[in-house]
């Protein structure tokens, strides 16, 4: 297993968007409890909670009230001015794994492709964060055919 870095922050929104165009998310999920949205790229908005990431590390976030959580959980140390480390016993071990196939009308998502991969189906490479053994985070790095 290799060494993994968790980082965690209390933000407002514009906060939170700044924070994604630093990072350069190369896709993102968000959703709110009525809506799910997936894009390449940084999102132009963001919603109550979601996920963007590149190859080498993904952002969390969730609102609560007015301000959101806010995760990176990265495969290096990265160094963002006004960040706290969550200092521990951080483990990744590198896991792929199958996407929901967008064809299956049991799920009917929003959206009929995945971003770049332009394919209904197909698998995602991801991290697993432990922290002191006990597994954490599912922390998505890249889709892949």
């Amino acid at each position: 297993m290799k060494k993994g870095y968790v980082y965690y922050k209390l933000v407002d929104k514009e906060y939170l968007k700044a924070t994604l165009e630093k990072l350069e998310p190369q896709i993102h999920f968000m959703w709110t409890l009525d809506k799910f949205t997936v894009g390449a790229s940084i999102p132009e908005t963001v919603l109550d909670a979601g996920s963007a990431f590149n190859s080498s590390m993904e952002i969390k976030w969730e609102k609560d009230s007015q301000m959101y959580h806010v995760w990176i959980l990265s495969d290096k140390k990265i160094e963002i001015q006004g960040w706290s480390e969550i200092q521990d016993d951080w483990k990744t071990k590198e896991k792929e794994l199958e996407l929901i196939s967008l064809d299956n009308k049991k799920f009917s998502p929003k959206f009929n492709i995945y971003p770049k991969i332009g394919k209904s189906s197909g698998r995602v490479k991801a991290r697993i964060f432990y922290r002191n053994t006990i597994p954490v985070f599912v922390s998505l790095r890249e889709v892949v055919k």
